[in-house]
């Protein structure tokens, strides 16, 4: 019952600590756009996926907003791309802006943005949250040779059904943005 030595051995994992400081790193490059830092497609499907298992399980209340960025290609055409780029760059800031914090905010792709707002229970909770963002973004300005330049958004939104798929839930929210579109653009379409 009496100690009579101990043993202490030690090594040295600094690669293996490195490995996974490389691996967290790399999931996060492969989830990021690049242009504006917020979630890029891979990450919006994934957490897409995880909301509809989660409103299986305990049915919590989704809504998905989908936005467009209008006359884009016009944009661009007279402008340059590289103001094309920053002004992706300042919608991208200003959306999250727009949203609560919990909300999942990113870039689908061109000039496409997406987010998904969690436990929103009614269509005009989800109404309210597509108009902020609408209207912050119509507000929101950037300096290019000391002109303001801005531009205007439009939003589809709905709300996770029971039978959603990530692919039927996004197709639903891009036809009611492109209704938004069709009915003057810089506007709200909530179904």
């Amino acid at each position: 019952g009496h100690v009579i030595g101990a043993i202490e051995s030690f090594s040295n994992n600094t690669s293996m600590i490195d490995a996974r400081q490389k691996l967290r790193e790399l999931r996060q490059i492969a989830m990021t756009d690049a242009l504006t830092g917020l979630g890029n497609r891979r990450h919006l499907e994934g957490r897409l996926s995880a909301a509809i298992a989660e409103y299986q399980n305990n049915a919590s209340a989704t809504g998905l907003l989908f936005m467009d960025v209008d006359h884009f290609k016009q944009f661009n055409d007279m402008h340059g791309h590289n103001t094309g780029y920053n002004v992706l760059r300042m919608i991208a800031n200003t959306i999250p802006n727009a949203l609560r914090a919990t909300d999942t905010v990113g870039r689908w792709g061109g000039e496409e943005f997406m987010a998904i707002l969690y436990d929103v229970q009614a269509d005009e909770a989800l109404q309210a949250s597509a108009e902020k963002v609408r209207t912050l973004v119509e507000h929101s300005r950037l300096n290019v040779n000391g002109h303001g330049l801005t531009v205007t958004v439009s939003v589809g939104g709905t709300l996770l059904c029971p039978e959603d798929t990530p692919e039927l839930l996004v197709q639903r929210a891009d036809q009611l943005m492109y209704r938004s579109k069709q009915a003057g653009r810089n506007r709200v379409t909530i179904g």
